[in-house]
């Protein structure tokens, strides 16, 4: 099978066909999230549980997403991203067909598994695609291209999402993920090639993937991305997990309405990539995230102050969520470039790590702000608050401090 080369991988070229695929890629984590989020309310009316329980729709989503990974990341790199991502896709429009029909609450749950794992298998690929064709400066600035496109999933998905909960119901929304994932699927075998040479396909032999792994885990530079890119993320599916129930139960906001608040924020984010890739020239990968570091703690803290004096209107959690998301833009596509770079020859490994990891910790997070319901938006805020202390405290103490300068993990 015919490879991509990229001559030169310190430039941050891509031709848009493959950028596009890309971006289609990386959007079937939010697709498979964002898209349902409106309907989480209806879904615990229909099926008869709380927010707890509904919660597992997430949770198990997110479970299966982060250790199908570390399966995911070692078998692109042994066979090649290509097929990894086709066998995904395949799977996520399966399963999101069974979530539509599905009749019971443990039937929707074990489609939301079955889901995660397709979208892992593209989301890995993707970013272990951007470490096979460019450098980590120049694949940071990839990442916030793509990402700066996939936030039209976001901004557009949960809107949609709420107009065709209030229209036709919640497996409506399942309906509309698995036509994008059909979409995609097409995109993607027309128009990518495989980006992983032969020469350097890894062994998937116990043993060799111990060592990649362990090798991986001890390094200083992976750990200190790892930390600020986890309280990231985990601050994200916070918001994520809970939003719904404190902006359309706590607040009242309709569903049609609560889709609008949400692609509001996700516009935050759209323009921290944005930022990213204008400035990361200027201040380099490891000292860009100092901005987002720094408005991550802030907006968690004025989040959870106006919490704390019950100020009990939307833009009290829109407001600071919009910032947080900025921050997250940042951090992000620098965390994970950062991250996967020192590991060129077993990008696909690093990868599923990184996100096996994020992901690990995003779960218990949001159970904790379900259990903790209790009619307020305080337990959402204060979580949102803890995650962006953690971000600011992983950059300055752990960052700052153990990441190289890329230079020194060039191809």
């Amino acid at each position: 099978m015919a490879t991509v080369a990229i001559h030169n991988p310190e430039s941050a070229q891509l031709p848009t066909t493959l950028l596009i695929v890309l971006t289609a890629l990386v959007a079937f984590q939010p697709a498979g999230t964002d898209v349902y989020l409106p309907s989480l309310p209806a879904i615990a009316t229909e099926f008869h549980v709380g927010p707890v329980g509904v919660q597992w729709t997430l949770t198990v989503f997110l479970l299966a997403f982060s250790s199908a990974q570390l399966a995911a990341g070692p078998i692109a790199d042994r066979f090649g991203r290509r097929p990894v991502i086709l066998a995904g896709q395949i799977t996520f429009i399966l399963a999101s067909v069974v979530g539509a029909l599905s009749p019971s609450l443990t039937w929707l749950i074990a489609a939301r598994g079955a889901q995660a794992i397709g979208a892992c298998c593209a989301v890995v690929c993707a970013r272990a695609m951007i470490r096979d064709l460019f450098n980590p400066d120049a694949g940071a600035q990839v990442m916030s291209r793509m990402l700066g496109w996939m936030i039209i999933v976001p901004v557009f998905g949960a809107a949609l999402g709420g107009l065709l909960q209030q229209s036709w119901g919640w497996r409506a929304n399942f309906v509309a993920v698995a036509t994008y994932g059909a979409i995609a699927l097409a995109s993607t075998f027309h128009w990518s090639k495989e980006t992983l040479p032969f020469e350097r396909r890894t062994s998937l032999q116990p043993r060799e993937l111990w060592l990649s792994a362990s090798h991986i885990i001890r390094s200083p530079t992976f750990r200190a991305w790892l930390a600020m890119a986890s309280w990231s993320y985990v601050g994200l599916f916070a918001y994520l997990s809970n939003s719904s129930f404190a902006l359309i139960e706590v607040l009242g906001l309709s569903p049609t309405w609560y889709g609008m608040s949400f692609g509001v924020t996700a516009i935050g984010y759209l323009i921290g990539v944005l930022w990213v890739r204008r400035r990361i020239a200027l201040f380099g990968l490891r000292d860009a995230p100092s901005v987002g570091a720094a408005l991550a703690v802030g907006c968690g803290l004025v989040m959870a102050a106006l919490a704390a004096l019950e100020v009990r209107h939307p833009a009290a959690i829109m407001v600071p969520m919009f910032g947080f998301m900025l921050a997250h833009g940042i951090n992000q596509p620098c965390a994970t470039s950062g991250a996967i770079g020192p590991f060129p020859h077993c990008a696909g490994t690093a990868a599923a790590l990184l996100g096996a990891l994020m992901a690990a910790g995003a779960a218990p997070m949001g159970w904790l702000i379900a259990a903790n319901h209790d009619g307020s938006t305080r337990p959402l805020a204060f979580g949102i608050a803890l995650c962006g202390l953690g971000v600011a405290a992983s950059w300055l103490l752990l960052v700052r401090k153990l990441a190289p300068e890329p230079d020194l993990y060039r191809l």
